[in-house]
């Protein structure tokens, strides 16, 4: 039987992969969608809704046939104490913006709201009350209440997003032009199961794929999960599904998802949806999914020559505190996009930039690329897929 979580604040902040802020929004947002929307409608997290989270949606309807309300969202995440102005300066925007066009808004706070107890809130409630706005609060318990109905949501945000393995110590990127595809790759096979090395040397296996991964060096991924095929592990499936994914294979990928537990699930099913019915995706939108998920998000916007997207995540994220691994390979990925773009100088700066940091062959090679005057052959000689390729 699937252990289920803690649902407590402590384990959540335990289980976060990224920003805690970004985290819990997200997870109001699939609340949101949960409880208010029965799944029926997806908005989409976007950085231009002054005051609420996304855009007024038309609730499902009544089945007392009672009028339907636009209805949006808010979340806040404190540390130590409620900060009511803070709540105050969104229902400004949100009053002033969306007067006539939003009837009803849901704030999540992890912290407990104490309505009467502060001025602050009242006034708040006023103001938006003003402009036909009702405030409705969801804190702390209740979310957690909520979270409870939804195993899915409290699996992904409550239980750990680590594998079997490690995700410590620093990752090397040796990535360069050409050699992933052409240098050649000796798989060592794992011993027998009955060996007392066999989950030592597994552990060791999952963990040099992840990083294979994050520095996308896929092609010799490829031949590691090769050779890991037959073994039963949730981890490898979802590698696998990864691969699938990347090499258009979706068909495949449709398969290998169905065979993944829910904490893996999500992930997987928010990836598919992206890659089989294409459309805008912002930061906000990809923060809270796991670093491989990300990065093959990256690779696939490339592949698929949606740069303008990519450039849009990038510069969305650029006041993030990034994991490492998303960080490089998101930064690569958009200077290859800045490149295809014709954009040269940026991509130049950016490449530049990366290979003073990170001393990465593919870095220095593509700067010299856009080095004058060989820019002009440079354009139609790595197109994006060949540079995603290429790394």
């Amino acid at each position: 039987m699937d252990s289920y979580p803690d649902l407590s604040w402590t384990q959540f902040l335990q289980c976060c992969t990224g920003d805690p802020r970004l985290q819990f929004e997200e997870m109001c947002r699939r609340l949101f969608i949960a409880e208010f929307l029965h799944d029926e409608e997806l908005p989409q997290a976007e950085t231009s809704h002054p005051g609420i989270e996304v855009d007024p949606v038309l609730e499902p309807v009544h089945e007392d046939g009672s009028p339907r309300k636009r209805i949006s969202f808010q979340s806040k995440f404190f540390d130590n104490s409620v900060n009511y102005s803070q709540i105050n300066d969104s229902a400004v925007q949100a009053a002033k913006h969306y007067k006539g066009k939003l009837d009803l808004i849901y704030l999540f706070s992890n912290l407990t709201l104490n309505p009467s107890r502060s001025s602050t809130y009242q006034d708040t409630v006023k103001l938006l009350e003003e402009a036909g706005i009702e405030l409705k609060p969801i804190s702390n318990g209740a979310i957690l209440d909520l979270v409870f109905k939804h195993q899915k949501i409290a699996k992904y945000y409550f239980l750990p997003r680590n594998r079997t393995y490690s995700y410590g110590g620093e990752i090397h990127m040796t990535m360069s032009v050409g050699a992933v595809d052409s240098e050649s790759h000796t798989v060592e096979k794992l011993p027998s199961k009955e060996s007392s090395l066999y989950q030592r040397l597994l552990e060791e296996k999952l963990l040099n794929c992840r990083n294979l991964l994050l520095d996308q060096k896929l092609t010799q991924l490829k031949a590691e999960l090769e050779c890991l095929h037959d073994v039963a592990n949730q981890d490898i499936v979802y590698l696998e599904f990864l691969m699938s994914v990347h090499s258009d294979d979706l068909s495949q990928a449709a398969e290998l998802k169905n065979k993944l537990i829910d904490q893996y699930r999500y992930d997987a099913e928010w990836l598919y949806a992206c890659c089989n019915s294409p459309r805008e995706i912002g930061y906000q939108e990809i923060s809270g999914h796991l670093p491989e998920t990300q990065v093959i998000l990256f690779v696939e916007l490339l592949n698929r020559q949606r740069l303008n997207n990519l450039v849009r995540i990038h510069d969305e994220a650029s006041s993030e505190k990034l994991d490492e691994s998303i960080y490089k390979a998101l930064s690569y990925y958009y200077a290859i996009a800045l490149f295809n773009l014709h954009r040269v100088k940026e991509a130049r700066d950016e490449l530049k930039r990366l290979y003073d940091t990170y001393q990465v062959s593919a870095y220095k090679f593509f700067c010299n690329c856009s080095e004058p005057p060989v820019y002009c052959r440079t354009i139609s000689a790595f197109p994006a897929k060949a540079a995603a390729k290429a790394s």
